[in-house]
């Protein structure tokens, strides 16, 4: 055989048993950068929120009515388990002569988790006919999103220049500014 043909068959078959021999080897870790998994954001329940409500209300009187409302609040916290805060609303509502009605209500709460605040509020709500009100009632917020929390409150309203009582209530959508 020519010479040349020998060191090509022999280049081949080194080559071709050199891979043999890195096949069966183990191949070296794969070094992979995994990226750190960031911290969920915490819900802090101190700070301004502005909100967006969609109730329905019946007095004693034969009415019932839908209503829509815009609240602006704030709250702060006391310790680690416990929340006060205030708000004022504006709501209008359905079917009525004067369809509207403005208040505002203090509210001291305790967090049942991190996420769940139950709370006891008192406020005064003034109706667009000269009817004033005072409102009590417990409420239910819940954080659904480290920016947002769903609000459910019930309102016991008691006539302060009538002699009426209605209850009212209201699911909201708070947007924290904190």
């Amino acid at each position: 055989m020519k010479p040349v043909r020998i060191l090509a068959i022999a280049t081949v078959a080194s080559f071709g048993m050199s891979t043999a021999v890195q096949a069966a080897d183990p191949l070296p870790p794969l070094m992979v950068d995994i990226p750190a998994v960031a911290a969920e954001p915490s819900f802090g329940w101190g700070g301004f929120y502005v909100g967006a409500g969609i109730g329905g209300a019946w007095s004693s009187f034969p009415l019932t009515e839908f209503h829509l409302s815009v609240y602006v609040g704030g709250n702060f916290a006391i310790g680690t388990s416990m929340v006060a805060g205030a708000e004022i609303y504006a709501t209008w509502f359905t079917p009525a002569t004067f369809p509207w009605r403005i208040g505002g209500e203090g509210r001291v709460g305790f967090l049942v988790t991190p996420s769940v605040l139950v709370y006891g509020a008192v406020g005064f709500a003034h109706y667009q006919a000269g009817n004033n009100y005072l409102t009590v009632g417990p409420g239910v917020e819940v954080v659904i999103d480290p920016a947002l929390s769903l609000d459910f409150a019930y309102d016991y309203e008691i006539g302060l220049n009538v002699g009426a009582t209605g209850h009212r209530v209201t699911l909201t959508l708070n947007w924290h500014l904190n």
